[in-house]
């Protein structure tokens, strides 16, 4: 029987600090809705909506 294969110590990576870590989040939204936000970008232009807004931009 050939030895356990394990990592090696530190191997892998390193986590993420708790403030740099995405959370997850669902909505509903109608077709039309849907179809308007992915025309509008898409989860890059709501990150560029909050992202301006939190700066008072």
């Amino acid at each position: 029987m050939e030895p356990k294969k394990t990592r090696a110590k530190g191997a892998g990576r390193k986590p993420l600090q708790p403030e740099d870590r995405a959370k997850s989040m669902s909505i509903r939204l109608t077709a039309a809705q849907h179809k308007k936000f992915l025309e509008l970008g898409g989860i890059v232009w709501l990150r560029q909506q909050i992202d301006k807004a939190e700066n008072g931009d």
